[in-house]
């Protein structure tokens, strides 16, 4: 390794801050945390926890029948893509519900097939959020109020930014030394990495049970 001019390279590690948003989504975290589902006897709506009671399945495919299924009514990681359609149902309505899968869908055997589930809500609960406190302070933590809290949290965080700048601005500083330095290695020394890389793939590739063509 035949060093370059690092005298000439000037760097300062970035200033880190806590916004606002970062502490709202942390106590949103702990509101989450605390949280409880209680029971309503309105509508469905997006967002509640449903009880229901489903039968059916593919069109020409044998059905399949569950009872006491509860699901969260939400967009993202639904368990059945169409549970938008139990919004507005109420406990003990039936209702027959129809879902055209995509043509592009993963799964083969659904890919452009239609289903048709035969579909009763049992129960609804809603998810109460405590409001953000001090009596949500008292709950997570050791502090009497919330202020005391947020001091805390605003100051974990910027502790957790500081360790992950300084590890950033670390490696920054070596890749612009490199860059103005000369490193010279025998072929064998990059043959024996390149050699020790592959072997750890084909021992990743026998652990999930497949051919390295396979894994390839």
């Amino acid at each position: 390794v035949k060093l370059g001019d690092y005298h000439s390279i000037h760097m300062r590690p970035t200033p880190v801050s806590v916004s606002e948003e970062e502490l709202n989504q942390t106590f949103e975290r702990m509101q989450m945390e605390q949280s409880q589902m209680v029971p309503v006897t309105r509508p469905v709506q997006m967002g509640d926890l449903a009880t229901i009671d489903v039968n059916g399945g593919i069109e020409g495919q044998p059905t399949t029948e569950s009872k006491g299924l509860q699901i969260r009514v939400e967009k993202e990681k639904a368990i059945f893509p169409w549970v938008e359609q139990l919004v507005g149902m109420v406990v003990g309505e039936p209702r027959t519900i129809e879902y055209s899968y995509p043509a592009d869908d993963p799964n083969p055997n659904l890919a452009g097939k239609k289903g048709i589930y035969s579909v009763t809500v049992t129960d609804v609960k809603e998810l109460h959020l405590p409001p953000v406190d001090d009596e949500l302070a008292k709950a997570v933590s050791q502090f009497q109020t919330l202020e005391q809290l947020r001091g805390y949290i605003r100051s974990g965080l910027v502790q957790q930014k500081e360790r992950e700048e300084e590890g950033r601005f670390a490696d920054q500083v070596v890749d612009e030394v490199v860059k103005v330095s000369e490193i010279h290695y025998p072929a064998s020394m990059l043959q024996d990495e390149i050699d020790q890389s592959l072997e750890r793939s084909k021992q990743v590739a026998q652990r999930l049970g497949l051919t390295w063509e396979r894994y390839l």
